[in-house]
């Protein structure tokens, strides 16, 4: 008779697996970064000053540098663009720089990292539990599952709460 029942073998495997390859392969990266997402550039003060038609100042005055040196911007720098302008965009494909410093972008990395490798386990447990069924024992696949379920409700909970004991 084994010591440890396939369910636990099932799980220590996939939690070696998070641990060793979670880090260099993530499927939620997959999704956002390789399936055609994409993102308007804004365009450069030069561009809007041609399409808007405002000439750029060439002389400028001592003082005007001086203020620009402290962090305030001159009058010779700001300009307005009318609200009509026929303006388009450039796109470009979305790429890891652009989302790692997304507010809740390792939370939904580590959910959907975490729900797909629960997903391997639970169908991986129920094949076994077709051929051996279960005899008293707690199916774990349910335990990752609930998991899954438990770590979507974190980022939940965090919207706009600094700690989630704020709550009770």
């Amino acid at each position: 008779m084994a010591l440890l029942g396939y369910q636990v073998v099932i799980s220590l495997i996939m939690a070696s697996v998070i641990q060793k390859i979670g880090k260099h392969y993530s499927f939620a990266k997959w999704m956002i970064c390789n399936t055609g997402l994409v993102r308007y550039l804004y365009p450069t003060d030069s561009e809007l000053r041609q399409l808007a038609g405002v000439p750029k100042e060439i002389n400028k005055k001592k003082k005007d540098k001086r203020h620009h040196e402290n962090g305030h911007i001159s009058s010779s720098q700001v300009f307005h663009v009318p609200r009509n302008l026929n303006l388009e965009l450039e796109n470009a494909k979305v790429g890891i720089l652009d989302v790692i410093h997304l507010r809740f972008f390792q939370d939904y990395q580590m959910l959907l990292d975490f729900a797909l490798y629960s997903m391997i386990v639970y169908v991986l447990t129920e094949i076994f539990s077709y051929f051996m069924p279960l005899k008293d024992e707690i199916n774990l696949s349910m335990v990752w599952c609930l998991l899954v379920i438990l770590f979507s409700t974190y980022p939940l909970m965090n919207f706009g709460v600094t700690s989630p004991l704020m709550l009770w």
